[in-house]
């Protein structure tokens, strides 16, 4: 096959649209200058039952009508599913929602969103301090939830001011990351605090209270920890001085310190590093890495639930006292990590979260939000907030657990925090690198670098890992293949690629006349296809009633076949239809015996089995790849780019294992490839004659090329632009001829 097809490990081919740290915009669900207006409508029966607490379950949504009005536009939504959401909010009386646009409409979203966040803000007096903390994080370029102010109605009902908050979720992902959201979502709930168990991933599935504390949120299907259990023992049990290396390879620390930073200027304790509470980890299916995300953030900005001075807390001892928070402490006691930590404390004070910003902030969010807030009545039922305490609450404190206003606190926290900082070194660029495979040309070479303070980056490769090339720089100045200027992704070609070489490699930056590496251990791809007896054997695209699945219903499905001289096991190997998810569909952990078969069904309903895969063929052709995980990477192991299929007629191996494929009607599941069954199924308009022959075939028209193949799939005639070929040498049997690609059964008297 002359194509490349570039896998690699730690990293995923990705197209460069989706390339990471690109964020979306906010869009009309998430408006910024106005309060939108939400109207659930709901039957009154349902509304009472999902609110009565006795017979409450987070699992039940119940069926309501959505509209959606701004000064943009209207739009209803008939179905939607309406729930209860939160911990404690739960027994407030300002209570908080959560719609889905997927619960009755398969696949539904709305403005690109699968469901919606409101949030009552019930402890706030001025309801902003969610919204104020995920923009800080968004202000500093990290991945956060886009968020707005929307006024509730329910049965037109005014149920008060709410802040719409972006759902962390596999289309999250997908947006914020690699484009993918195929990777593992942990959600992270007290008392998630990534200490090491033992080796067992299912030791990581326990539970705490009704759910688990990391709970998987995606691949449910798969329920496979142990993406989570290597990250944590990585974490735990590296030594300090070699905890750089190893850590930044499977986990974007950069990110995770500017969190960490923003987190104790802010003040925001229910977290993974006080309370070991409300952030997600995300397995980054661009860079192998795994992403932190927090969450839930309205306990910040001088709310205090925990009696603790959080405007004196020493920024380096910001866990509890002798609890262990990995992640935190012991990235500290690296230098590198403690200096970075240290320069984003810094900067981060004396710009985006200086007391002059965030006052504005204040203030433009409360001067918005003020008529909605006025008319909320269930704003002041938990607490007994006053619209002028709302109105003061950028400035004065109202007491209880809400210690300080946010400016005064921010104020002090700021202060503080100078006063304990230690100095810093500038950080040097962070690179995170990946190549795009890409067919029928060069693989691509990106990496991405925000402050690397260079006009390009450097990399190297090697295919025996001793002899080290060095590869064309990296640039990122607009010129193919980079495709846009100072957005800092630096791209280069890789030229004189050659297929079949393990091929590694890494990048550099050069800083002060230093070079610094990422990854400080290679990263591994693979070129071309390595075969290795596992191979696909038949594929029916269009199944309307040839074979059944265990539910009775008619699926695509995908035949595999062990060419290997002993039995195969399917472990570490995976199916996928698209060429930037190679790790798509997992394999069960199954063995298939001596010239054995495996089906599997494409029928994109992955949870009702594990030979459900989650895609389907597409009827007028796609291709197909086994991809296999090897050390530090993974190769394509087979390949086969598929033709259209007519209902009920498959596409197979002539030979169980061979290299010639035809159509099949009957098609054999699960069973041996029969000739007999092959069909006559041609896009052509022209057929070899006389067929039976004793001699020689011909066409109406000239064919490129024109092989002939016995039964065991050796080639016995071969002829290239003839439109005739001479078959008289060749005994009587039944013979496959491939002309052009179109295969005919010939019968040779």
């Amino acid at each position: 096959m002359n194509k490349f097809l570039l896998l690699f490990g730690l990293i995923l081919i990705s197209t460069y649209s989706r390339a990471q740290h690109t964020f979306p915009e906010n869009n009309d669900a998430f408006l910024q200058n106005e309060v939108a207006t939400v109207r659930i409508t709901i039957n009154p029966d349902s509304l009472a039952a999902l609110l009565d607490l006795s017979i409450y379950s987070e699992e039940k949504e119940y069926s309501a009508q959505f509209k959606y009005e701004s000064s943009n536009f209207n739009q209803t939504i008939p179905a939607v599913g309406f729930r209860l959401r939160g911990n404690t909010s739960l027994y407030s009386q300002k209570k908080s929602f959560k719609i889905s646009f997927n619960t009755f409409t398969p696949n539904g979203e709305w403005q690109g969103l699968e469901k919606m966040n409101l949030n009552g803000s019930h402890n706030d007096p001025s309801m902003i301090r969610a919204k104020l903390s995920w923009e800080s994080i968004k202000n500093n370029g990290l991945p956060g939830s886009r968020s707005s102010f929307i006024s509730l109605y329910i049965n037109d009902e005014y149920r008060g001011l709410y802040s719409n908050i972006e759902h962390i979720d596999e289309v999250f992902a997908s947006s914020y990351f690699d484009g993918t959201g195929d990777g593992n979502l942990y959600k992270c709930t007290y008392p998630s605090n990534l200490k090491f168990i033992n080796n067992n991933p299912d030791s990581y599935k326990f539970i705490s209270g009704s759910r688990r504390a990391y709970e998987l949120n995606t691949n449910n299907w798969l329920d496979d920890y142990s993406d989570l259990a290597n990250f944590i023992k990585v974490l735990n049990q590296t030594e300090i001085s070699e905890l750089p290396c190893a850590l930044e390879q499977i986990f974007n620390v950069d990110n995770y310190l500017k969190v960490a930073a923003l987190d104790v200027l802010m003040g925001n304790w229910d977290n993974y590093i006080f309370n070991k509470n409300n952030f997600y980890l995300y397995h980054n299916q661009l860079t192998g890495q795994f992403e932190y995300i927090p969450y839930d953030l309205d306990n910040t900005w001088g709310i205090d639930w925990v009696n603790q001075n959080w405007i004196s807390r020493d920024i380096y001892n910001w866990s509890q006292e002798n609890e262990s928070r990995p992640l935190y402490t012991r990235l500290l006691e690296v230098p590198e990590f403690r200096s970075r930590f240290s320069f984003y404390i810094k900067q981060f004070a004396t710009s985006t979260m200086h007391e002059d910003t965030v006052a504005n902030s204040v203030n433009q969010m409360l001067t918005l939000i003020s008529p909605a807030a006025a008319l909320d009545s269930y704003r002041t039922f938990d607490y007994g907030f006053t619209f002028e305490d709302f109105q003061n609450s950028g400035t004065i404190p109202w007491g209880n657990q809400v210690e300080e206003a946010i400016i005064p606190f921010i104020t002090a926290r700021n202060a503080s925090t100078l006063a304990q900082v230690e100095e810093a070194a500038t950080p040097f660029g962070k690179i995170v690198g990946w190549i795009e495979g890409v067919l029928d040309s060069n693989p691509i070479m990106r990496a991405y670098c925000k402050n690397c303070m260079a006009d390009s980056i450097g990399w190297e490769y090697s295919t025996d890992g001793i002899n080290w090339s060095l590869g064309s720089s990296l640039q990122d100045n607009g010129v193919s293949p980079d495709t846009l200027a100072n957005d800092n992704v630096f791209s280069a070609i890789v030229n004189n690629a050659t297929t079949g070489n393990e091929f590694k490699f890494r990048f550099f930056s050069i800083t002060n006349g230093n070079n610094y590496y990422w990854p400080c251990s290679p990263l591994a791809a693979y070129l071309g296809v390595y075969p290795d007896g596992l191979v696909i054997n038949e594929v029916m695209s269009s199944n309307q009633s040839t074979i059944a699945d265990e539910l009775g219903g008619f699926a695509d499905w995908i035949e595999l076949y062990n060419g290997n001289s002993s039995a195969q096991s399917l472990n570490g190997y995976f199916l996928t239809d698209n060429p930037n998810k190679p790790y798509k569909f997992p394999l069960p952990a199954e063995t298939i015996g001596l010239a054995g078969f495996k089906l599997f069904w494409a029928d994109s309903d992955e949870e009702t089995g594990r030979n459900h895969c989650n895609f389907n063929v597409s009827a007028a052709g796609e291709p197909l790849w086994i991809v296999k995980a090897v050390a530090n990477g993974y190769k394509v192991t087979n390949y086969k780019n598929l033709p259209s299929m007519s209902p009920d007629v498959s596409y197979g191996r002539i030979l169980d294992g061979n290299d010639n494929w035809t159509f099949f009607s009957p098609s054999t599941p699960n069973g041996t490839n029969n000739p007999i069954g092959i069909a006559e199924i041609n896009s052509k308009s022209w057929k070899p004659f006389p067929n039976p022959t004793n001699s020689t075939l011909s066409f109406n028209q000239n064919v490129s090329i024109i092989k002939v193949t016995d039964l065991t799939g050796k080639v016995v005639a071969l002829k290239y632009n003839c439109n005739l070929i001479d078959l008289s040498h060749l005994s009587a049997s039944v013979y496959f001829l491939n002309a052009d690609g179109q295969v005919f059964k010939v019968i040779k008297n």
